[in-house]
């Protein structure tokens, strides 16, 4: 985990830097420069990726979004989403855009004024310790999210264990919504536990 935060900080601060040359912004507000901030973090971290992907690294993927939107599709040109592979688990299919899924997961921002390691604006877990062992996993169709959450599922096994980077467009876009400022890049950890088709039963948690 810490070698996950020090690559985004790596990527963030260069961000920062070249944001503070072009636009110095001496308020003091939360998310100061946001929108450029956000952007040149995702390009960044794309092309650092990239990199690494062709290096052979094979703990990272970028993902094409699963959407049928062609209109979509034409309008924006971060469809993808990026991910680390923090575990892989032994499960062998994934869930569909309409099965529901059981997952551990936390949500949370790029750094700002306040939070240094980013804002966390949602999770599963039952306290900041972020163990399964102590917490119940959510439950959610996923149809029902972004759809960039939605594309990690389609493409995640049982007990994988991910660190997604989801681009704004794939989530709350320029609008946001109540705790993500518009533009925000989403960070997720999401570990799938169990999923389940339309009509299957979903057995209650112990």
């Amino acid at each position: 985990m810490r070698r996950q935060i020090l690559f985004i900080f790596a990527i963030f601060s260069a961000v920062i830097f070249f944001g503070s040359c072009e636009n110095e912004d001496t308020t003091a507000e939360e998310y100061p420069n946001w929108e450029y901030k956000n952007k040149q973090f995702f390009s960044n971290l794309r092309d650092s990726v990239e990199t690494l992907i062709a290096n052979g690294d094979d703990s990272w993927k970028i993902i094409p979004v699963y959407t049928q939107d062609e209109e979509f599709m034409s309008s924006t040109s971060d469809s993808v989403i990026i991910v680390n592979v923090l575990k892989n688990g032994d499960g062998e299919d994934s869930p569909l855009y309409k099965d529901t899924v059981l997952v551990h997961y936390y949500g949370r921002l790029l750094p700002s004024t306040s939070y240094s390691e980013g804002f966390v604006f949602e999770k599963s877990y039952s306290d900041y310790t972020m163990d399964p062992s102590t917490s119940e996993p959510k439950q959610m169709v996923v149809s029902s999210t972004t759809k960039g959450f939605a594309t990690a599922l389609m493409n995640m096994s049982v007990g994988d264990d991910w660190m997604i980077y989801v681009p704004n467009c794939l989530a709350y876009g320029s609008s946001g919504t109540t705790g993500i400022p518009g533009y925000s890049v989403l960070i997720f950890e999401i570990n799938l536990v169990a999923f389940y088709h339309p009509g299957e039963v979903v057995p209650s948690w112990k």
